[in-house]
């Protein structure tokens, strides 16, 4: 992955050390793009941006998880027991189940 996106801020390696004022106050609208001797070596992103990301990956796999249960039962492959209400609102409250 060394292309490089133009849309981003791009700044060289050694540029890191020489414009930190400028590459804080930028970050906070959006991401930049580090090269090294030309090349992608990583992108600084605001920890708002990341949390976000984290999120966003985190319900994509619950999506994905969800859709396929939901195939699995429509082809039969999956059996299901009823949820004991009680049972699932006491893992919501951080409660350890015995067995």
């Amino acid at each position: 992955m060394s292309q490089i996106y133009p849309a981003m801020t791009t700044l060289s390696a050694s540029a890191m050390r020489r414009q930190q004022g400028m590459i804080f106050e930028t970050v906070k609208k959006r991401p930049i793009l580090f090269t090294h001797h030309g090349h992608a070596a990583g992108v600084l992103v605001h920890p708002d941006v990341w949390n976000r990301l984290l999120e966003r990956l985190e319900d994509q796999a619950d999506l994905i998880v969800a859709l396929t249960v939901e195939l699995e039962a429509e082809r039969g492959e999956a059996e299901f027991e009823p949820a004991d209400i009680a049972e699932l609102e006491a893992l919501a409250d951080g409660e350890t189940l015995s067995a």
